[in-house]
């Protein structure tokens, strides 16, 4: 079988970097896949990124975006409140699209698996009108999009996966009536980077937070809870590893339901990290160390140094860094939302809080710290869970079933 997959329009895929869950799961899957089956894969340029390459049975083909991105931002900014979204209209990244359609049809792919951008689809439909289209959604597009919006979308569609059962759920509520092609294959990890470690003795206890450090990851909310944790723990330390930053304008609108979207709005302005930076100040620089972002094949080092894995999200649709926390042997206290909580919900090692309130979420890091240490047959055993449910070759045959029931190579 032929297979392409098509990254959005803003990700490098197949290069160094692996910043990011979907790319980290599009070059997982790719390299599997291609063990098999000859495999496609179409991502963004750049200057000195070769346009087409081969690497490890994957043919990449790679597309510059970057005046696109420039101009959909500009847009967005300019747009009057009540129009669609910029990200859902089918203008965007109309040209990224054209250039990938364009190849795809000379290529014939038996498969088409696109990532979130469910606008490409019914002009992916037009032009393979044989080829099995798969989209396959990150975020709360369609729950939370104009039904004439994603109607579309799924009309066009095959199949439609969903990287949690909380965004599957969601869709089923919104589209009752398409959930017959609805599946769930998530994120996943890496079990042999991601080795079990044995917990830390030392006194002094090291929060870690690993992500994007911007309003919807609640890491303003993290630095508030961390004033009550000094409290208790004066020498405790907090170490945030990410980017610090704004992201796109688009962005914001497309983190989920209204009152997510309405919570975080007064603190979607550029001044975002210069209140973070001011935070810490007052906390103490020995006290939160903000080191950037680290590669991705290095977080298995950071997580054996740290004693607990803070996520405080107001919306996340799986939660990354979560398994791979576990994997590796960690406590993780995460806000009640989204993925993260089938992630955490029964497990011995995982403690679940409201989000937006530091209160709750100091709370619930001191309990962490305080309570009793698992066993080493607990923290096997939510090894074993996870290598269960989320180690790659996992995901890789829950993916393979989820095509399995695909229509056959001409759609009916």
């Amino acid at each position: 079988m032929k297979i392409a997959f098509v990254s959005q329009a803003w990700n490098f895929v197949g290069l160094s970097e692996r910043n990011n869950s979907i790319v980290i799961w599009l070059e997982e899957m790719a390299r599997a896949l291609a063990r098999n089956h000859e495999v496609l894969v179409y991502s963004r340029g750049g200057r000195g990124i070769p346009p087409r390459a081969e690497d490890q049975g994957i043919h990449h083909r790679r597309f510059r975006t970057g005046i696109e991105r420039r101009w959909h931002d500009l847009i967005q900014g300019l747009s009057r409140a009540g129009r669609d979204p910029v990200f859902a209209r089918p203008s965007f990244y109309r040209h990224y699209l054209r250039r990938i359609a364009a190849d795809l049809r000379r290529e014939k792919p038996d498969l088409v698996h696109v990532m979130n951008f469910g606008q490409f689809l019914p002009s992916l439909r037009r032009s393979l009108p044989a080829a099995r289209l798969v989209l396959h959604m990150h975020c709360e597009w369609l729950s939370t999009l104009p039904r004439r919006l994603v109607a579309p979308w799924l009309e066009s569609a095959d199949l439609v996966l969903f990287c949690s059962e909380y965004l599957r759920q969601r869709a089923i509520q919104a589209w009752p009536e398409a959930a017959p092609k609805f599946h769930c294959v998530p994120n996943g990890v890496d079990m042999d980077l991601f080795r079990a470690v044995e917990p830390r003795t030392t006194i002094a206890p090291r929060l870690l937070f690993v992500g994007r450090i911007s309003p919807e990851k609640g890491v303003h909310d993290l630095l508030q809870a961390m004033q009550l944790v000094l409290e208790r723990h004066p020498a405790a330390k907090l170490q945030l590893v990410g980017p610090l930053g704004l992201p796109s304008a688009h962005f914001l609108d497309s983190l989920g339901p209204p009152e997510v979207v309405d919570r975080l709005r007064p603190l979607w302005n550029p001044n975002y990290p210069k209140r973070i930076r001011d935070h810490i100040a007052e906390l103490g620089i020995d006290s939160v160390e903000l080191p950037g972002p680290e590669p991705h094949r290095a977080l298995p080092r950071i997580l054996a140094n740290a004693d607990l894995l803070v996520n405080p999200s107001h919306s996340e649709s799986f939660g990354m860094s979560l398994i791979e926390a576990l994997a590796v042997g960690r406590r993780v206290v995460a806000t009640r939302v989204g993925g993260q909580i089938e992630i955490l919900e029964g497990c011995p090692l995982g403690t679940l809080v409201s989000p937006a309130w530091p209160e709750e979420l100091g709370r619930g890091i001191l309990r962490a710290l305080a309570g009793p240490p698992c066993s080493p047959e607990e923290r096997q055993t939510v090894r074993e869970r996870i290598a269960e449910c989320y180690s790659w070759p996992s995901v890789r045959d829950q993916l393979l079933a989820a095509y399995a029931t695909l229509p056959g190579p001409t759609r009916k």
